[in-house]
């Protein structure tokens, strides 16, 4: 199966197999609740990803992983909210990609004063951070996708750092709402109308029990 995570890349996925439930339980047995996102990325997604070593945004990792879930597994996302209007308890049991709603990046694109480009090097940003560990990850990443400034090509990271550090701060403030607009991005809500007839939407910054089908079933 195909994803298009932006105008110009695309990712092949494969569904997850047996061994993967074993190894995520193995996982879990091992490290609880000290299990870090590169953990899932390991075990949940480079082994069903191709190509697997260029460079994927935090916000394409997560729509892959969703999609992989939507592809592997039938079980549906179980939750309970509560009505805004009536307080009564609302029942929601879902297809994960009910409650997702992926929007792709616009790379390349020239938007006001810069060109910003897609990073390639699966380890461009932790290289960079390497050498500048002062540097905030956001402002690597943010940095690393502009390819031209006012016209001017960029050819090294502390080319680009000095422009960022002599912004104004409005300007810079502008480069990181540019920056946003044109990055790929991942919206979790869903849409419910209550028996008392109120809409209520519900934004959700993780999904409830998305990774239940893959726990031992004393711990869900």
């Amino acid at each position: 199966m195909q994803l298009e995570l932006g105008s110009n890349k695309t990712v092949e996925i494969s569904p997850w197999v047996g061994k993967t439930k074993r190894d995520f339980m193995r996982l879990f047995k091992d490290k609880k609740d000290k299990i870090s996102e590169q953990d899932i990325i390991n075990i949940l997604v480079k082994p069903f990803i191709n190509p697997s070593d260029i460079y994927y945004s935090g916000e394409e990792i997560q729509y892959i992983l969703i999609t992989l879930r939507s592809i592997s597994i039938s079980d549906n996302i179980v939750d309970t909210k509560k009505c805004q209007k009536c307080d009564v308890d609302i029942n929601i049991d879902i297809p994960v990609n009910d409650m997702c709603e992926y929007f792709p990046s616009k790379y390349p694109i020239i938007d006001d004063n810069i060109k910003w480009k897609d990073i390639k090097s699966i380890n461009a940003i932790k290289d960079v951070s390497k050498k500048y560990p002062e540097e905030p990850i956001s402002l690597i990443e943010l940095l690393l996708h502009i390819e031209e400034y006012k016209k001017e090509p960029i050819s090294s990271f502390q080319q680009i750092l000095d422009i960022a550090d002599n912004m104004s701060l409005k300007e810079s403030d502008e480069t990181t709402d540019n920056f946003n607009r044109n990055r790929s991005f991942v919206g979790m809500h869903y849409k419910v109308t209550c028996d008392c007839g109120e809409e209520n939407e519900f934004i959700y910054e993780d999904i409830p029990s998305f990774f239940d089908p893959l726990l031992p079933k004393e711990v869900k």
